[in-house]
């Protein structure tokens, strides 16, 4: 749709964003936006993400160029990400303040064919263990 937009309405597109302020970007930003979803969407296959966690996690962190070109492409695109951006921002500062709590490895056992392990929080007093809780497991090559 965009691009019949595009291709029918040329003349009143850009004149819609001359006036508001942008100027031959929208050739660009639709080009980077494009090419943002394009990688995105080519990790989002459940084969992807079973097989190659890896390239999924990183392919879905194009997101933050998708939303940052948006922003320069569309004039009222703020009006439809601002709360969910912010949203996403206050869960990643949460999530930073939260998960710096150290712990300690009790055991590593060996249970076919899964591997078990046991930790335990450093402090006690300061961790408080609610069902559904999860974490994310940093293990350096």
């Amino acid at each position: 749709f965009h691009y019949i937009n595009l291709i029918y309405a040329n003349n009143a597109t850009l004149r819609l964003f001359r006036m508001w302020g942008w100027d031959g970007t929208a050739y660009l930003t639709g080009a980077v936006v494009s090419f943002a979803m394009l990688v995105i969407y080519s990790a989002a296959p459940d084969e992807v993400r079973r097989t190659k966690y890896e390239i999924f996690y990183n392919a879905h962190h194009f997101f933050v160029v998708f939303f940052l070109v948006m922003f320069l492409h569309g004039p009222n695109f703020f009006y439809w990400c601002a709360l969910p951006v912010c949203l996403y921002i206050g869960e990643r500062l949460l999530r930073l303040s939260r998960g710096n709590t150290p712990f300690l490895l009790v055991k590593v056992e060996w249970i076919s064919p899964v591997m078990a392990l046991y930790f335990r929080p450093v402090f006690k007093e300061d961790f408080k263990f609610k069902e559904g809780q999860y974490l994310y497991l940093n293990c350096p090559h």
